[in-house]
């Protein structure tokens, strides 16, 4: 198995016969300044049919930016690495996990995203007599929400369980194993019932909730993957955007769910689907490499223009505004030269020699 952690069941592998899985996620500098490193935009692509290996290709773009500015051409790459892995045909579906957008952002993901990977598709087609038209399914994933599920038992649904009787004490404080409790010798241990152990654990990995706090016309769930060391688990809400590859809710949440167990630093089921964790670690790794930019170089800071009295407020916002916007893309070439690979990698900021591994790992 080499260095495939897990490998999927073959129960879903007629449906994504011929699929490639791209995930794609941009990160942002919390630096507010207008020579701030920019945004970075990752996106990785699977070239397997066991959908454990992924490369990707990284861009940076303008900071705070979250729509992905040259993703045709980084669709392409990915395309063309999944072609030369399978006997240079193009794959007929396409399952994309996009990570970290809100739900104001939806619809500009799928006009955008969803057109360009079509796009990509045409360009890497051109004089082809019967050209492959691919079926898209495309899935937000979000981690940020407050969201958050606890078993129930039936005698818990009203009121929370308590482990103490009318007069203040826990009936039920017993001798651990051994005579020891929890704490060690001479301690005592709670041993709690069913109720209680229900209401204050999480939720098994693999829960699913699909109704009552979900969208009541759109195709969305929540995902609980993994199984929390400590504290209380966050669900991962996936919003359906497109459905081209005709998933039932069934079949896409086993799918989501089986994927988990294939990231490749676990042998566990992680929190969220691992393609959009690639995505985010290539990122991270990007700035990694940046990092040595970031007081090494100081650029000339941008000063807002002075008012001309004669100017109206609005004209003068307008200006100011379009000055800043052009002192922010000169500082973003500045960054983009700065972080080019010494073979001028047009993948990302490493050599060539790495873009068919997953060194971000």
């Amino acid at each position: 198995m080499a260095n495939v952690s897990m490998k999927l069941a073959r129960d879903l592998f007629q449906l994504l016969q011929d699929t490639i899985i791209l995930g794609a996620d941009v990160t942002h500098t919390k630096n507010e300044s207008p020579d701030a490193p920019p945004s970075l935009a990752a996106v990785v692509g699977s070239i397997d049919t066991n959908y454990g290996q992924f490369l990707g290709s990284l861009r940076l773009q303008k900071r705070n930016q979250e729509i992905i500015d040259e993703f045709e051409k980084i669709v392409t790459e990915r395309l063309q690495a999944w072609k030369a892995r399978n006997k240079g045909k193009l794959p007929s579906k396409v399952l994309y996990y996009r990570d970290g957008v809100g739900e104001s952002q939806h619809s500009q993901i799928r006009m955008k995203d969803v057109q360009k990977i079509r796009g990509a598709y045409q360009k890497l087609q051109v004089g082809n007599s019967e050209p492959i038209e691919p079926l898209i399914t495309a899935v937000v994933v979000t981690k940020r929400h407050h969201t958050r599920f606890y078993p129930l038992d039936k005698d818990t649904r009203k009121t929370p369980p308590t482990p103490f009787n009318s007069k203040g004490k826990n009936p039920r404080v017993g001798k651990g194993p051994q005579g020891k409790g929890a704490q060690g010798k001479g301690q005592q241990g709670k041993r709690k019932n069913d109720a209680d152990e229900a209401f204050e654990s999480n939720c098994l990995s693999g829960t699913v909730i699909e109704t009552d706090v979900t969208h009541p016309y759109y195709f969305d769930f929540f995902l609980q993957s993994h199984t929390p060391i400590q504290g209380t688990a966050r669900p991962t809400h996936y919003f359906v955007l497109e459905n081209g590859m005709t998933f039932t809710a069934a079949q896409l949440q086993e799918f989501t769910y089986k994927l988990c167990f294939t990231y490749a630093r676990a042998t566990l089921p992680v929190g969220y689907v691992p393609p959009a964790y690639y995505a985010d670690r290539l990122c991270d790794r990007a700035r990694a490499y940046m990092k040595r930019n970031f007081t090494a170089h100081e650029f000339e800071k941008w000063t807002p223009p002075s008012k001309d009295p004669t100017e109206s407020r609005s004209d003068y916002n307008g200006r100011k505004k379009g000055e800043r916007e052009a002192y922010e893309e000169q500082i973003l070439q500045k960054w983009k030269n700065l972080s080019k690979s010494s073979d001028d990698n047009p993948e990302g900021p490493w050599h060539k020699n790495l873009n068919d591994t997953m060194f971000w790992m």
